[in-house]
């Protein structure tokens, strides 16, 4: 597991940090959790990992598209009134399930998924 991986995972949630499960798109969830870090401290979305800790992993071939459709979706001004910033991390545990890791920091606006 990778050393920044390893640390998320032993830490667990928190205040800053989230676990998500992730199909070939991500859910709801992890739009109003973007949303929620961008208002408060800022924080990172672990997607592949279970709310336990067990990571889960998501496709490669699907990675990319996990992380347009993020941009796509908080740079909809029908979704979000202001477009939270976000930058992707792309981690892999000790099998080589990939994590992608959503860092989202404080922003100086007040953000809303509508």
């Amino acid at each position: 597991m990778s050393d920044a991986l390893d640390r998320y995972i032993q830490a667990g949630e928190g205040m800053s940090v989230e676990f998500k499960r992730c199909g070939s798109q991500p859910g709801q969830d992890t739009f109003e959790t973007i949303c929620s870090f961008a208002n408060r401290q800022g924080g990172s979305v672990l997607l592949g990992v279970r709310d336990d800790g067990t990571v889960e992993g998501v496709l490669e071939v699907s990675a990319l598209s996990i992380e347009r459709n993020i941009s796509n979706v908080i740079s909809n001004p029908n979704l979000f009134n202001v477009s939270p910033l976000v930058e992707f991390e792309r981690l892999r545990d000790a099998d080589g399930r990939l994590v992608i890791r959503v860092w989202v920091p404080m922003g100086p606006s007040l953000y809303m998924n509508i």
